[in-house]
Order: structure tokens, then C-alpha cells, then sequence
């Protein structure tokens, strides 16, 4: 079984914190499966969509479900309030939730085997170690993948979400939000708390198999794999099982009262999320089946 990627984690869990500038996106051709399930009973109807957060041009245009879902839809609902990724006070709260406020320092918490393995990995991508004393494990890695993502791996261009915030900006149509910015801050910043030089080793290992990982990730995400994303899914729950615990499952449950209100009210919506929330025991598609839902991929 292959290893769960925190590159994965990153591109599907959690909003990427960096912004990218997305070309315009013609509609895509339909594939036998995608990424988006129409949920519905009786004639209430909504549409869940999976998303990667961050794509790169060969990914557009986006497969035609995902802008039949649109059309029909009245509500874009997204993880976070994506319009407020553009504040500049974002930064600001990322930087102070992800800072050490204590005595604590990278030197502290890491063995010196792990600081530096990390110091090395920070140099290739001109980050100097000096200034990241007090910055937490877990928003150094995230800063390390976004940069590898975008500068090895040509993953430039603003993923699903941000899209479909635009389109929605311009359609005037109605954008609502799971969970604040705050919220995924939050996820983001305490990822490994407790066991930082695990955390960091295996982050950096990962790192080898970036490419690989996150073009199977991008493939099954086109066609709809329910089998691949399980697979990624149960591999998590082993390995991460804390992980598994606060960024899958808590959250998903978090968020069910408001997808299921769309439901009971009759609201069109399109609810987009990222690809690995709607799979597995704990996913939001089984979550809804349970409720009876019928629930059909597109």
C-alpha cells in the first residue's frame, strides 16, 4: 500500500495559502466519470463537487459535469470564504497562528538530524533558516510544498475553487462558506503538534515522490476514482489517524447540518470540496447515503 502524500493532504484536505494567477477555462469534455455527484430525493436536488486546490494549465478546461453542476446551481458553497483569500490581513493571521509565541524554536523541537535535513530542504528553495526559528513545523512544510508545487512540478494556476469564486463573482450568484479562514489556519498550523520530528522527517521523505503522488492524485480526480481515493483515504487513516481525525472527519460532520439544510430547503447548490472529503466510510458521499440520499456520480 502506498504512502498517504502530505503534498496530498495539501492539494485536496486544506485551501492552498498561496495565491496563483488562473487563465480562463473553456468548457471541458464529457468523461465517462468525474469528480461531481448530483445528490438528491424525491425533487430536491443539490451538487458535490471534489476539488484539487491548486492546478497546473494541462488541467484546463475543467470536465463539462462541473459546469452543468454550475449552471443549475444558485449557491456556490466552498470550504472557506475564498473571496477573503485576497485580504492582506491573511497573511498576518497565518503568520501569527503558525509562529511559536512561547520560547520554543525549530532548534528545539527537531533532533539535529531533523533540523538539518530541513535546513537543506529550506536553502533549495531560498528560504534562510535564520528567519524561520519560530515559525511551527507545519507551516514550513506547507510553504515548502506550495513552492514545490509551483516552481518542480509547474502547478501554477488557482485550482477548482478559485474558478468557480470568480465565475460566481461575475454571475452574481451567491457564495457561501463551510468553515471561516480562521478555522483552516488552524488545521493548518497544528498539523504534527506533539510529534514534530516525525511530522518533518516524513514530510521530507515524501517530498521524493512529489511528481508521482500528485499526477496519480490529478488523474483520479479527473475520472471520478473512487478506488484510487479510497485507497489514499485508508492509507491516511493508518498512518494519520489523528490527521484523519481533524481534517476528514471532524470536519466533515462539521459540515453535513449545512449541506443537509440545502437538501431540506430546496436551495441549489454547488457545494465544492476538496476531492478526499467526499470518500471512504467518513466521507461525505457515505454520510449522505446514510441519510437516504440517492446519490449519483456525473
Amino acid at each position: 500500500m502506498k504512502k498517504i502524500s502530505l503534498f496530498t493532504l495539501a492539494a485536496t484536505l486544506l485551501f492552498g495559502l498561496g495565491e496563483c494567477t488562473a487563465q480562463p477555462s473553456k468548457t471541458g469534455t464529457k468523461k465517462d466519470k468525474t469528480s461531481v455527484w448530483k445528490i438528491s430525493k424525491g425533487d430536491k436536488a443539490i451538487y458535490l463537487g471534489g476539488t484539487v486546490h491548486v492546478l497546473r494549465k494541462e488541467d484546463y478546461p475543467l470536465p463539462s459535469s462541473f459546469n452543468e453542476a454550475y449552471k443549475n446551481s444558485d449557491v456556490l458553497t466552498f470550504e472557506t470564504d475564498t473571496k477573503g483569500m485576497n485580504d492582506p490581513s491573511l497573511q498576518q493571521k497565518v503568520m501569527a497562528k503558525g509562529m511559536y509565541q512561547d520560547d520554543r524554536t525549530l532548534q528545539t523541537v527537531l533532533s539535529k538530524e531533523t533540523y538539518t535535513l530541513l535546513e537543506a530542504e529550506c536553502k533549495k528553495y531560498g528560504l534562510p533558516m535564520a528567519m524561520l526559528q519560530k515559525m511551527k513545523p507545519a507551516l514550513i512544510v506547507t510553504t515548502i510544498s506550495a513552492l514545490a508545487m509551483q516552481k518542480d512540478l509547474g502547478m501554477t494556476e488557482k485550482g477548482v475553487d478559485m474558478y468557480f469564486t470568480q465565475k460566481g463573482i461575475e454571475d452574481k450568484k451567491e457564495l457561501q462558506q463551510l468553515e471561516s479562514i480562521d478555522d483552516q489556519i488552524n488545521k493548518i498550523t497544528s498539523m504534527g503538534e506533539g510529534k514534530e520530528d516525525e511530522f518533518v522527517t516524513y514530510s521530507l521523505k515524501d517530498m521524493k515522490d512529489m511528481k508521482g503522488t500528485l499526477m496519480d492524485l490529478i488523474e483520479s480526480w479527473k475520472s471520478g476514482s473512487t478506488e484510487n481515493m479510497n485507497e489514499e483515504i485508508t492509507t491516511m487513516k493508518k498512518e494519520y489517524p489523528a490527521i484523519y481525525q481533524s481534517l476528514l472527519v471532524e470536519r466533515n460532520n462539521n459540515w453535513m447540518p449545512q449541506i443537509l439544510s440545502y437538501l431540506e430547503n430546496g436551495t441549489k447548490a454547488f457545494v465544492l470540496v476538496g476531492a478526499l472529503h467526499l470518500h471512504g466510510p467518513d466521507g461525505l458521499l457515505a454520510l449522505l447515503k446514510k441519510q437516504s440520499y440517492t446519490v449519483e456520480q456525473l
